[in-house]
């Protein structure tokens, strides 16, 4: 395991590249809200696995953080995606659907990204939510997460069209 600094000062350890989330069975949905008091993960803006780190990129669009979209694809400065507030009531509900390691000879791209030997994919399927999350339907997204400077990063994601 690799010691990694964190935003705050604080210090994590960065999981075995090999380390792959658990499939969630059908039905099993995970919350992200507005705030870490009431979202089931614990680890958004410390990216030490690949699902920290997509947890951190979909919350910086839930939370409208641009400091989490920086932490969660390793940018050395916020993107400047947001300039108000998120939106009041939003929340998001998802579940791992895919997860594996890639072969960069087999999937030598995604999203017109290209892939290395460590890389990770995790397949997300998500339900965007206010008042009441909309209904399951589609293909999951698609996340390329590579190990980079003792923490894991977001390259792309790639939702297909249904």
């Amino acid at each position: 395991m690799l010691p990694v600094s964190v935003a705050g000062g604080g210090q994590a350890v960065v999981a075995e590249p090999s380390a792959l989330p658990p499939i969630d069975p059908p039905g099993v949905w995970h919350a992200l809200t507005q705030d870490d008091a009431t979202t089931e993960s614990k680890c958004i803006g410390n990216p030490v696995t690949p699902l920290c780190a997509v947890e951190t990129v979909i919350a910086c669009f839930v939370r409208g953080s641009d400091e989490l979209c920086r932490i969660g694809k390793g940018l050395d400065r916020p993107p400047g995606l947001f300039r108000g507030r998120p939106g009041i009531g939003v929340w998001e509900r998802y579940r791992v659907a895919v997860a594996k390691r890639i072969n960069p000879k087999k999937q030598p791209f995604l999203n017109e990204e290209p892939t290395k030997a460590g890389d990770v994919s995790l397949g997300i399927q998500s339900l965007f939510c206010q008042k009441v999350c909309e209904t399951p339907d589609g293909p999951p997204t698609t996340y390329l997460i590579r190990p980079m400077d003792g923490r894991w990063v977001v390259l792309t994601w790639e939702t297909p069209r249904w």
